[in-house]
């Protein structure tokens, strides 16, 4: 899904042709992630700054570890996606290793914005959503659905655990994810990819219901080597071009020496 995002180009992908929706949902949970690093990176930033200004020394609480901004200041501060790289290192390097994030979140940014936390405050955090656990994995698929009442802030990587003790799946192969769309129009997997994040985050309502399937770690071996080859066939292709600029000024250079020294020739008078 990551290298289906990062690659706008890609129409084949593990055998099979990439469809719209799939991509829709692939682009989406990339700006998701990253929303959420730069969210991290401007409340660690923003705790650093308060605390060399003797926050804590007034009595103000430490930050928190792994805390966020609000999606609202968040939304405000990527209006202006290349001024918050100015203003910010951490955001600078996190969206030079992401250069599609600009253009997509010009897209979805505001689809996506009212799911970021689980909105903001204490009476977000405290929401408490009826979701329903089912297994899709080979070795559990037969065990009957769970029904159970999360916060909204419930981290997925605590999901995860609690998959583990329902399904017997250890956490580093699950893949979490729940459907969104209708059946009109068809329904297509969002993927809670962070495990650090809350369900609210990913936009899960109530009601919901989160499958947990085994990860297939052929597949992602397939997408990372097919994000190395686009990596590698841009390098190669930069590489060409910089050996081709570098002979044509070496052509240039040595035709201007040339032309050079024809003319002082040309007005050297002739030896006696």
């Amino acid at each position: 899904m990551n290298a289906i995002a990062r690659l706008p180009f890609l129409t084949m992908f593990n055998g099979s042709n990439v469809r719209v929706k799939e991509r829709l949902e692939a682009e989406k949970s990339y700006v998701r992630r990253i929303m959420r690093e730069l969210s991290n990176a401007l409340a660690s930033s923003s705790a650093s700054s308060s605390s060399s200004e003797g926050g804590e020394a007034h009595g103000a609480p430490p930050a928190v570890g792994g805390s966020s901004i609000s999606s609202v200041e968040l939304a405000e501060r990527l209006k202006d996606v290349a001024k918050l790289a100015l203003e910010n290192s951490s955001a600078a390097a996190i969206l030079e290793k992401n250069p599609r994030f600009g253009a997509l979140h010009a897209t979805y940014g505001a689809q996506l914005t009212p799911a970021m936390a689980g909105g903001t405050g204490a009476l977000a955090a405290a929401e408490v959503l009826t979701v329903t656990l089912r297994s899709m994995a080979a070795g559990s698929i037969e065990r009957e659905p769970v029904t159970k009442k999360l916060p909204a802030s419930f981290q997925v990587g605590k999901l995860k655990q609690l998959m583990k003790r329902l399904f017997d799946l250890e956490p580093e192969l699950q893949t979490l994810y729940f459907e969104v769309g209708d059946k009109s129009s068809g329904t297509v997997p969002n993927f809670l990819d962070d495990d650090e994040a809350n369900i609210g985050f990913f936009g899960v309502a109530d009601g919901a219901t989160i499958f947990m399937n085994e990860l297939d770690l052929k597949q992602r071996a397939r997408e990372q080597e097919a994000w190395a080859a686009e990596q590698k066939r841009r390098e190669e292709e930069q590489e060409r071009r910089l050996a081709s600029l570098q002979a044509r000024k070496h052509a240039e250079r040595g035709a201007e020496l040339a032309a050079t020294k024809q003319a002082a020739g040309a007005v050297q008078p002739a030896l006696p």
